[in-house]
Order: structure tokens, then sequence, then C-alpha cells
């Protein structure tokens, strides 16, 4: 089976390198395709050509803002490339801060038997297939995650992918078929340390808007723009950040830092210290 990943990221200094391990082991690092938006951070370029010299593809073409703007036509594009030249079984494209893994009844699970085995029963599809869930990380208790169940983002069995928006959200099967939900699930760093986290979600918004004012970002999230829960990260100081994440209702998953330790890295952010 060939389950081809593909992701744009810029200056993912803290995820890159583990997103890349996680995923090379599970599909294969020459199954891995990579957009680099213009990356200038140390970290992050080296993580970029150690993933090269294991195999992965790194497209660092798309380096402008209107390329982030795009990158669901380029990811459509691309897997219409790859259909025609070289089809895998399976297109799913990620952000940098989402790592596959498959619901199990025991938790989830990033066994690669047990991956492959849950892909298979959507062998052939043709309808969108949905991300059946996240798990969010607490920035305050490394290693605890929330169950966020309320996913739309998409992917598709070979031969299925039509149209791709921006954040995934919305895929369109070539026969326009109603999305199908599987056990297909990702743990998601989105909750990264306060400085990261601001960094980040300006880089997010750039591409959409430069007015960073609170007036202006209030106004952004009512009108649900593009990126706009993206921009509650702004209005927030940290003391407000760190307190959104109380009292926890979080629970504790052992078996996410297992994953990392498997392939020679570390629980992301768990070094993090808060003054909570």
């Amino acid at each position: 089976m060939r389950i081809k990943i593909i992701m744009m990221q810029k200056n993912e200094d803290d995820l890159l390198r583990p997103w890349l391990a996680h995923h090379g082991y599970l599909v294969g690092f020459e199954n891995l395709h990579v957009f680099d938006n213009g990356s200038t951070h140390p970290a992050t370029l080296e993580a970029l050509e150690w993933g090269e010299s294991l195999g992965v593809a790194v497209d660092r073409t798309r380096t402008s803002r209107q390329d982030f703007i795009d990158k669901g036509h380029i990811f459509t594009s691309l897997i219409h490339a790859y259909e025609a030249e070289n089809a895998a079984d399976f297109y799913m494209p990620l952000d940098g801060d989402e790592f596959l893994v498959v619901r199990t009844e025991h938790g989830v699970s990033a066994d690669r038997k047990i991956v492959e085995a849950e892909f298979e029963q959507y062998r052939g599809m043709t309808s969108p297939l949905m991300i059946g869930a996240g798990l969010d990380n607490n920035p305050t208790m490394p290693g605890h995650f929330f169950w966020s169940l309320d996913q739309r983002k998409t992917f598709f069995a070979a031969g299925a992918c039509g149209i791709l928006d921006h954040g995934f959200h919305v895929g369109v099967s070539k026969d326009g078929s109603e999305p199908f939900k599987t056990n297909a699930v990702y743990v998601h760093f989105h909750y990264k340390p306060f400085a990261a986290l601001q960094e980040h979600s300006r880089e997010k918004l750039l591409p959409f808007t430069d007015d960073f004012r609170p007036e202006a970002l209030a106004t952004y999230i009512e009108e649900r723009r593009e990126g706009w829960h993206v921009a509650g990260h702004l209005l927030h100081t940290e003391e407000e950040y760190y307190q959104c994440f109380y009292p926890p209702s979080y629970v504790p998953m052992p078996e996410i830092a297992e994953m990392f330790e498997r392939v020679g890295e570390k629980l992301p952010f768990a070094d993090l210290k808060t003054s909570q």
C-alpha cells in the first residue's frame, strides 16, 4: 500500500523533524512531499535537508504568500500529477502540526500494520474521506490531549480527488459524493508555546491581512474570514492564553509519547514551562 502525505510549512522548528520522522516511519520517507513556503530558520532548513537525505520530496519553489493562499489548488494539481505518472493508493494532505494515527477501541495507534489495515477498508472509495477526530494538545500539560470530534479535513483514495480547498476542509471528489468519516485521526499540536504561537499566527494571517489591531482582528473573526480561528490567538495575553486550558479537560495518552520515542524524537513541546 502506498499512502502519499502532502504538507506545506514555514519555519516549523519544533515540529518539522518529528513530523518527518513519524510519517516517514508510517508510510516511507519517499511518500512524503513537503512544500516549503520560504523557511529561513536554521533548525527548519536542517530538518528539510535531513528529510531529503532520506527520500522526502521537498519543493522550495512555493515561497510566496500567494502560494500559501493557493495551497488547496497546489495540492490538487500535485495529486493529479501523481495520478497520471505514479499513482498511489491514497493521498492525504496534512498540516505541519498534524500527525496521523488511527483510532482503536483502546485509544490510538501509530503501528504501521494497524494503519494499513485501517486504510485498506477505504481502498477504491470514490467519496472524500474525512478525518474522524483530532487530539488537541494542552501546552500546560505535555502528554495530555482532548478529543476534538468536529473535524472536517478530507483525503482521498486513488482516482477520487476532485478539488481541495485551502484548509482541506471541503474536499470534493470527482463524482461529487458525500464525505465518508473514517477512523483515521490526527494528533494536533496546534497549541504551541505562546511566543511561537504568536509568530506562526501572524505568518498564517499575513497572506490575508496585515492589520493586527485588536479591533481589526475582532472584525476579522466576526466575519469568519480565512483563518479566523487563528486571529483569536493574537488577542490573548500570555496569561490569558494559558488560562484557556484550565480547568483541564484533557486525558493522559502515553502512547503518543511512545510513538515519538520509537522514531528517535521527543514529544513536541514536552519541555515547555509556563508560569501557570
